[in-house]
Formats: C-alpha cells, structure tokens, sequence
C-alpha cells in the first residue's frame, strides 16, 4: 500500500504464467506520466534507421548479396564519418552509380584495419574532390586531388585523437584499476546482474572511504526477465537511494555501464521504459549533494560487479565491514593497498 509496485498475487492470480511474468518484469517509474508511444526497438524509444535496419536483419534475414555477414560487420565497425559509411555501403551493395565498384571487396578483404580506413577516407575523399572539381569548374591536376584527400585524412585522424581525449576526462576513468577517493570523499561502486535461469536480475552497491575501507554494501534482486541496460539503470536508481537515505554527501559513484552514464548526465527526454527510469535518476541525482556519476572499466568494479553476481542469493541484504560475504571482503582489501 501506497507504494508504486505490482501486486503479485494478484497479478499471480489473474493472469497466465507468461502474461504474470511479462508484467512483472516491467520495473515502474516513480513518476506519474501518461501513457506515450515510444520506439521499443531502441533504449532511448526514438526511431533509428540502424535499429530498424537490424530487426529487419533477424526478422527476415539476411537479403543482401553477401552470403557472409562478417562483411557487413567490419564494414560499420570502421571508425570513419557516417557518410564515409554510407559511401562504401552503397559501393558495397552496388548502389553508386559507377561502371566498376569491385575494388571495395578487396578493402573488406585486408586484414589491416588501419589500411581499410586510410583506404576508405582517402578513396572517399578523392571521390568527394573530383564531384566539387567537376561541378565548379575548377583547375586540379591528379596530384592536387590525392594531396587535398591526404590531407581530409589527417584532419579527420587528429579531430578522431581530440575527441577521444575529450571523452576520456569527461565520463571516463583513465584507469583499469580501482582508485581510493581523496580525503572526505566516498566512492560508491555499483553493477547490475541478471539470472536467465531464475527470472530474476538484481546489483550490488559498495560504498569505501578515503583509505579503501567499506563503509557498507547492498545487494538485492528483483523478478523479472529485463534488459541488461535496465538491469544497470534499476541498480543505480537504488544506489542513488541508498545514498539519499545515509544522507551522505561528496560522492563519487562508478558504474560499468556507460549507456547509463551517458543517459543520467544528458538532458535529453527519453520517452522509453530505459528513460523513464533514467528520469528517477536524474530527480535523486538533483536532491543530493556533490554527488557525480562516472564510468569505470570492469577491472575497477570488481567489488560491485561480484555483490551484484551473487544477489540472487544475497538478496535484501546490508553489510559492513564485519559482515560482509568473504569474497568482497578479499576485493576490498585487495584493492585498498595502495
């Protein structure tokens, strides 16, 4: 009573099994919204060419002529401006309108990643120039075209190097190990886990101070059978919780799950069941006190992402450092040496 969640005997009793679990496993929002439309196919519930693209793939199968999908694969892999990825699709797919486009098989044959770019902007580029200098009149020998696409090439490496640099100081930890917080700060460590078997998903929390030493950690699980990314965003909708309820204050909080992180530090409205819950997020975040949201690599989560492995059985649970499971223990002090 008075508390937004399913009633499941209810529900139990209402419904088939499946229909039960499929309800179930919907994790409500704190916030009263309306009903809307919202793209399932996609977190965000926007509509995406890309994703609609996929669904079609492993709906209906794969329809274009190549028999093997590892093509396609590496081709949108390549780190290169989305209209450079259009480009060789359609050169791929026999699209462009040219007499010969079979040399670009030859690129997605090359073992070397690296050529295949260089490949692909400089060709590209080159064939970006000769359109320019074609509808404007203009005077450019061969060379000036290859020099003038090298040089789009370069240009696009060091904006690739900047924006890397960007991120990397932004959202990102720059190191794969776990790392002490400074002197009166707490750092809270939080993952989510699922349980196919079970029907279940659940996370774990771990909060440490200055010197590495835990403060206190909460695991729990939930019914459900749920996305991975809902799995994460629930985990740290319950830490940002936690933290409220301790009425702790400079916090810094990590999470392997960059999806979430990127998500609760944008401002962007996500109409989907994933943005509703990022909104619950955001209006925690908003009530507390320097607290800040970032990611970590794996290999420095590896305190929560073990509670989070084990809150099937863990589940409801509150420790300290006296009664913490044995395994988080070890973690705790194997990271807290500096």
């Amino acid at each position: 009573m008075e508390e937004k969640g399913w009633d499941v005997e209810i529900i139990e009793d209402m419904f088939e099994e499946r229909d039960a679990q499929l309800i179930l496993s919907i994790q409500l929002s704190d916030l009263i919204t309306v009903d809307s439309w919202h793209w399932m196919m996609e977190h965000s519930g926007f509509y995406s060419v890309k994703s609609a693209y996929n669904y079609l793939q492993s709906s209906s199968g794969s329809w274009l002529h190549f028999d093997d999908d590892s093509y396609w694969k590496r081709l949108w892999k390549i780190e290169v401006p989305s209209k450079v990825l259009h480009f060789l699709w359609k050169a791929c797919s026999g699209s462009l309108p040219t007499k010969f486009s079979s040399w670009f098989f030859s690129l997605l044959d090359s073992k070397q990643s690296e050529v295949i770019v260089d490949a692909a902007m400089i060709s590209w580029s080159i064939w970006k120039i000769r359109n320019e200098v074609f509808w404007q009149n203009k005077n450019c020998t061969a060379l000036g075209v290859v020099q003038s696409a090298r040089k789009a090439l370069d240009q696009w490496h060091v904006a690739i190097k900047n924006a890397a640099a960007t991120f990397a100081t932004g959202v990102l930890s720059n190191s794969n190990i776990w790392r002490r917080p400074l002197s009166g700060k707490i750092k809270v460590n939080v993952d989510g886990a699922i349980f196919e078997t079970q029907r279940m998903f659940g996370f774990g929390c771990v909060a440490r101070d200055h010197m590495g030493q835990l403060l206190e950690a909460i695991s729990d699980s939930k019914i459900g059978v749920v996305l991975p990314e809902i799995a994460e965003v629930v985990g740290m909708k319950e830490a940002l919780s936690w933290i409220k309820r301790k009425g702790w204050e400079d916090v810094f909080i990590e999470t392997d799950s960059l999806m979430v992180v990127q998500a609760i530090n944008s401002s962007v409205h996500m109409p989907s069941y994933f943005g509703l819950l990022v909104e619950d997020c955001r209006l925690i975040l908003s009530s507390l006190k320097n607290v800040f949201i970032s990611f970590a690599y794996r290999s420095a989560n590896k305190a929560a992402h073990s509670l989070a492995r084990a809150s099937c059985s863990l589940s409801s649970c509150l420790f300290n450092e006296r009664s913490a499971p044995l395994f988080l223990k070890n973690i705790v002090m194997a990271e807290a040496i500096p």
